[in-house]
């Protein structure tokens, strides 16, 4: 039997006594089984979880990985290869992309809990010229999006009244709660020339959210649709890029319902359900902790 270091044994179990602990580690054999991230970088962010986890044990288990995910996409993505894409658009809650990337005083507005619709509206219209800032990015350092052509086939064949509801669903928002106003931002041409993009593995996914790793034909991920728990729409991530008056805001409205899953049903649709530690891995395991 491999023997797996102590501390990333115990993380482990930790993780296995929660649904969304399980729902990581499914992630976790994802990576392993598809090579994505590298296997280096898998050993590599394993070794770094026995040295966190021995030295903070009062650490929750997916926030150790998380901490380590932050440093390592500074420096780069871990869902290579990267792939080009025709278009994409971002769905984003309109509070925080005005608060982020909108000089909304410069344009003589006021923003609390809400963004005023007459801001909404001059937006829709064309950001002004010195108004964009900053850079289109989540609290890590990239951003998620989806396929422009994805989001306009939806518009067109949902009924207006559901179309932010099917929209969160398809796109596995589930921090999006019914009657928040969410925003598609379309990104111009110079941008797409510019990025690549790439499937998120766990380490970009992360915690909390509803994330399964999945690399499709097409190079892409796909979301899990909250509705049904099967694949969404197409998924990708990118690296920080600079935020300017030509993308476009278009809105998209407010979800009618809470969102709702079972995270249960989302690992038994995974491509590698996470149920008990497979021999294989067990025995990449036990060489993790070795660069520590």
């Amino acid at each position: 039997m491999a023997f797996v270091p102590a501390p990333l044994f115990e993380w482990i179990q930790v993780l296995q006594r929660t649904d969304s602990g399980k729902l990581m580690l499914t992630n976790l054999l994802f990576a392993f089984r598809t090579n994505r991230p590298p296997r280096d970088t898998l050993r590599r962010t394993l070794s770094e979880v026995v040295a966190r986890w021995s030295a903070d044990g009062g650490r929750r288990a997916d926030s150790v990985i998380e901490a380590i995910a932050d440093e390592l996409l500074e420096a780069s993505l871990c869902g290579a290869p990267t792939v080009r894409i025709p278009s994409c658009s971002r769905v984003v809650d309109a509070l925080s992309l005005v608060m982020h990337n909108i000089d909304y005083a410069r344009l003589g507005f006021g923003v609390s809990d809400e963004v005023p619709p007459r801001l909404l509206d001059v937006l829709e219209h064309g950001i002004p010229e010195g108004a964009a800032v900053n850079s289109m990015r989540g609290r890590r350092p990239l951003a998620w999006v989806t396929c422009t052509e994805a989001l306009d086939s939806l518009r067109e064949t949902c009924e207006q009244a559901e179309f932010a509801t099917i929209v969160r669903d398809r796109l596995g928002l589930n921090h999006y709660d019914e009657d928040e106003l969410l925003l598609q931002v379309n990104y111009p041409p110079e941008a797409m020339e510019t990025l690549e993009f790439a499937a998120p593995t766990f380490l970009e996914g992360g915690a909390g959210v509803i994330f399964r790793a999945r690399f499709c034909e097409d190079s892409l991920g796909r979301t899990v649709d909250l509705s049904s728990l099967d694949d969404g729409l197409p998924e990708a991530v990118h690296r920080p890029v600079p935020f300017t008056a030509r993308f476009s805001i278009r809105r998209i409205g407010r979800p009618r319902t809470a969102p709702g899953f079972e995270f249960n049903r989302v690992i038994v649709k995974a491509d590698y359900p996470w149920t008990e530690m497979p021999e294989d891995f067990e025995a990449f395991l036990a060489d993790c902790g070795s660069d520590t």
